[in-house]
């Protein structure tokens, strides 16, 4: 075996293989990851609460909206349009829900459109809380 010349280990410890997933999502969860908890009431912050209200209400606007477009397809006698409709209003509720769910679990600090935002966790005593104090 030659001199080490410049300092670095020659001989280093196997490092394990990546699995698939770790290389290609890397801190990745899992894909569908969802928890009820996100949409519950039950919370003593005013900005989480507030949060999770629209969450909710928009859903609800979402669905009711979609509900609504079967129910105009049904009236007008288009069957397919019907079912068409209502399979992509089972998979946009499943899709919005999952996405207001990871919206309500967001934690720490983002950059949105230029502006840092700061979870409800980490920043001071809320806005909501501050305006209701008024």
């Amino acid at each position: 075996m030659a001199p080490n010349v410049h300092g670095f280990p020659q001989d280093l410890p196997p490092r394990p293989e990546p699995t698939w997933r770790e290389r290609n999502c890397p801190g990745c969860r899992t894909c569908w990851h969802f928890s009820w908890e996100s949409y519950s009431l039950n919370t003593g912050d005013m900005e989480v609460l507030a949060r999770r209200l629209c969450m909710i209400i928009t859903l609800g606007i979402r669905t009711a909206l979609s509900i609504l477009g079967v129910f105009f397809r049904a009236y007008s006698g288009s069957v397919g349009g019907m079912v068409i409709g209502s399979i992509i209003a089972v998979i946009g509720f499943l899709f919005v829900a999952w996405c207001l769910a990871q919206i309500g679990e967001a934690q720490g600090k983002r950059k949105v459109f230029g502006t840092l935002v700061v979870s409800s966790a980490e920043s001071s005593p809320s806005v909501l809380s501050r305006l209701l104090a008024c």
